[in-house]
């Protein structure tokens, strides 16, 4: 299969990591835009490819045109885009990392281009993306990472919001309940050491039965409906910090919630009805 060598850029603020890390980047790529030929050569340096150039028509031969943009820029380069004299049809352009989907890229697709995302998924030891939005800038996209030596993974065309919503429930989301865990493990009189090195075994274990069993793999007080157990834990959560009492009590009826459980049992911890810690 014959694949374009001539990939276009269009970049302004940080250049997306995820484009430094693919090797052999310089093959395939040509003019690289930015507001100014001083910063376009900045980043024809960083990346140790492509040519500094100013104007959209000097992408004009490149059937991919990648995009790393702040989101606040987005909106201004498309517009120059599809004002320029350039015939997008045929032509494929494709947003780089950010929380941006193919919606986004309206203006340009309007003009006839394909359009389409492109994130890098953190986690694996090879180069792997994830890419939705037109069927041709997938093949586009598709085309150009295997080239390259990385892979892509597709998902569903405006899906991406789902898809990074996962990704948050698995990273930002999770960091909390980490640090909540090592923060409850260290006061119980672990070194801060043992604390994380509990934390992550657990952690760990937690992943693995959910690998096997899936929600069937659900362990602890909560899963079991151990009122009592639950109680004791809320209790001395707020002895010692009412905010992870009110944290942990908040996600245990949440996660009832998520597995479709009932959660009345969990009435019982009403503040007011809480025993001492030892009684």
């Amino acid at each position: 299969m014959k694949i374009p060598s001539r990939v276009g850029l269009v970049a302004a603020g940080k250049i997306n990591p995820a484009l430094a890390k693919i090797h052999g980047l310089a093959s395939v790529l040509g003019p690289v835009k930015s507001s100014s030929l001083r910063v376009a050569s900045r980043f024809v340096n960083q990346l140790r490819a492509g040519r500094p150039v100013t104007s959209w028509p000097e992408l004009s031969n490149c059937p991919l045109v990648l995009l790393s943009l702040p989101d606040d820029e987005l909106e201004a380069e498309l517009r120059a885009a599809a004002a320029a004299p350039v015939n997008w049809r045929g032509k494929s352009v494709v947003l780089v990392g950010g929380a941006g989907e193919s919606a986004d890229l309206a203006l340009i697709a309007g003009k006839g281009a394909a359009v389409g995302t492109m994130e890098k998924m953190e986690g694996f030891h090879s180069n792997r993306f994830a890419v939705e939005g037109d069927r041709a800038a997938i093949t586009e996209m598709k085309r150009f990472l295997r080239r390259l030596g990385a892979s892509a993974t597709e998902i569903g065309a405006g899906k991406k919001p789902l898809y990074m919503a996962g990704m948050a429930f698995a990273g930002t989301l999770f960091t909390p309940l980490v640090e909540a865990s090592v923060d409850c493990l260290r006061k119980s009189g672990l070194s801060s050491q043992d604390a994380v090195e509990f934390a992550e075994a657990c952690f760990l274990r937690t992943l693995r039965a959910y690998v096997k069993a899936g929600k069937q793999g659900w362990q602890g007080p909560v899963a079991k409906r151990d009122i009592e157990a639950v109680k004791r834990l809320v209790a001395a959560l707020g002895m010692d910090s009412p905010l992870l009492s009110k944290y942990f009590a908040q996600t245990a009826r949440m996660a009832l919630d998520v597995f479709g459980q009932d959660k009345e049992w969990l009435d019982e911890l009403d503040p007011a009805d809480l025993p001492p810690l030892g009684d």
